[in-house]
């Protein structure tokens, strides 16, 4: 995609909301310049939560944002990539190990002989 010839600017009319259908004029020659056959204003709908999706919404705050009573319905409009998922494991990942190791610091720190470099030797019962 052509970032030149996708570029657009939306300029309002006379001061006024424009309509639902010049709304849809506007996406459709958006569309059309940038090349992206199937973007509609609906495609705004389903990238929008995405981004919330992305922005580690709870998938009951974005059904009640998006006024879906099922749960289902919401799934349909959000596309994560592998590669969020990916980014979205490797975050929860840390996460899990930053905790571990809190965790078994304060174990080793409880009476446990602790060199300078913060790891435990041996614990209370003679050893690891």
């Amino acid at each position: 995609m052509n970032e030149a010839r996708c570029s657009f600017r939306v300029v309002p009319h006379h001061g006024q909301p424009i309509s639902i259908w010049t709304w849809s004029k506007v996406i459709a020659r958006v569309a059309e310049r940038c090349n992206l056959s199937r973007f509609t204003p609906h495609s705004l709908r389903h990238l929008c939560l995405t981004d919330l999706a992305r922005a580690n919404w709870d998938i009951h705050e974005i059904a009640t944002f998006a006024g879906h009573r099922s749960l289902q319905t919401t799934t349909l409009y959000i596309h994560l990539s592998g590669r969020d998922l990916a980014n979205k494991l490797a975050r929860g990942m840390a996460e899990i190990h930053e905790w571990r190791v809190a965790r078994m610091r304060e174990v080793l720190d409880d009476g446990d002989i602790v060199h300078s470099t913060g790891v435990g030797l041996a614990s209370k019962a003679g050893g690891l």
